[in-house]
């Protein structure tokens, strides 16, 4: 092996010499990328202070959870008097406490990823790396990794075993492709029961952290290659077995059914000086000057806007105005029904009540008048928009919100 003899004159060698000797190793690359973090937990956290160790640039943590006592002996960035603050925000500091690159900036994101994270933000990203522990997130992810034409590599931990998918595009398998039927039962759950949004906690799985570090590790060595084009493993799924050591690699090839591959990449989103936070009826102006004078949420998960619908109970017309995927079935009844805890099958009132379509000729001049965000279109998000007969589409982003979600990108890149 011949060894490389460090220029002394450069900047780099004050912490990443050693990392320098690796043939194809880009630190420009790894220094200007911005990786999308989806979970801030046990895989999170020691995916998190790898990169910051690694000295990558600009980091997005999203995660909805406080830090709990439980949390404490699989996370190295929290501490015992972290417990009760949001870890999204925590682990982006820790992340910037560690990170010796005097450049390198974090961002972070609390709420939920698959109805509150714009897709502006995965738009952002140079990879995305799922740290997750619940599959409906997964797969939200996987879509949306799809629609952008971005790499998701995906890890998971369980009890001592562990595996990483590496994703990217239509041109690989994804997620969706080798997802069992369990899984896409799991993902659906709240399609038999669309108002069903207050549920209790998902099961969590057993695991230890040398676990988390095992797959955290793999995790972060394939976004390196990604960035330093160092051959990455798209379309493969790895396995690795603690109780046994044994480690498995498949190939994960496209099912031509999968439900994923058929959304076609947007190639072309315009930013706009729109944000969430202007009325319907400005942003109606505003597509329809650029000759898309409708709005559709039809492929948005579950934004279909509810107005009124009859009580369950008996029949009474009940003021909703929320999307549905924050309606509870609580919300359906009339003060009197639920009082009485009346039951009824309420599951059919969706196909009468929500609108999926907005335009300023046929939508109610109140509806009108509520903002973006009233609607339940997060911030930084890009919405869909379509000629008057429906046969021509266009993408817009809510560009104006980019300084609310991600100031430290906003700031970077010059965009407030």
């Amino acid at each position: 092996m011949r060894f490389q003899k460090l220029k002394e004159d450069n900047p780099d060698d004050r912490w990443d010499a050693r990392q320098r000797l690796i043939t194809g190793w880009d630190a420009d690359a790894i220094r200007n990328s911005t990786i999308l973090v989806l979970g801030g937990g046990a895989i999170g956290n020691e995916t998190l202070k790898n990169m910051a160790l690694l000295g990558f640039g600009h980091i997005i943590v999203c995660d909805m959870d406080k830090i709990e006592t439980s949390n404490l002996t699989r996370t190295v960035l929290f501490t015992p008097q972290d417990v009760e603050k949001e870890k999204a925000p925590l682990a982006a500091q820790r992340f910037l406490e560690m990170n010796l690159e005097p450049t390198a900036t974090a961002d972070s994101f609390t709420g939920d990823i698959v109805y509150e994270l714009g897709d502006g933000v995965f738009r952002r990203a140079d990879i995305v790396l799922g740290c997750l522990d619940n599959m409906e997130t997964r797969m939200y992810a996987n879509k949306i990794c799809m629609r952008y034409d971005l790499p998701f590599v995906d890890a998971g931990i369980n009890a001592l075993g562990c595996n990483l998918s590496i994703m990217k595009g239509h041109a690989y398998g994804c997620y969706a492709c080798f997802a069992n039927e369990s899984k896409f039962q799991e993902r659906f759950r709240q399609s038999c029961d669309l108002l069903k949004r207050k549920v209790a906690k998902e099961g969590k799985a057993a695991t230890v952290q040398c676990t988390s570090a095992i797959i955290a590790g793999m995790q972060v060595q394939e976004a390196l290659k990604i960035l330093c084009n160092m051959n990455p493993q798209y379309g493969t799924e790895m396995y690795f077995q603690g109780t046994l050591n044994q480690f498995s690699k498949f190939h994960s090839s496209i099912d031509p059914d999968c439900v994923h591959h058929s959304i076609p990449a947007r190639t072309d989103v315009k930013e706009t000086p729109l944000s969430c936070h202007n009325t319907l009826r400005e942003f109606l102006d505003y597509s329809g000057g650029q000759g898309y004078p409708v709005l559709s949420v039809a492929d948005d998960k579950l934004r279909n806007f509810v107005s009124w619908a009859s009580c369950p109970g008996c029949g009474k017309k009940v003021r909703i105005y929320q999307p549905l995927f924050k309606v509870h079935t609580d919300d359906l009844y009339c003060p009197r029904c639920r009082e009485a805890n009346v039951g009824e099958n309420y599951l059919n009132f969706v196909d009468d009540i929500s609108l999926l379509n907005f335009s300023l000729a046929d939508t109610p001049a109140d509806i009108l008048d509520l903002t973006l965000k009233e609607l339940g279109i997060p911030p930084f998000h890009v919405l869909c928009v379509q000629s008057a007969d429906g046969e021509q589409s266009a993408f817009l982003e809510l560009t104006r919100d980019a300084a609310e979600v991600l100031p430290a990108y906003a700031a970077k890149h010059n965009m407030i």
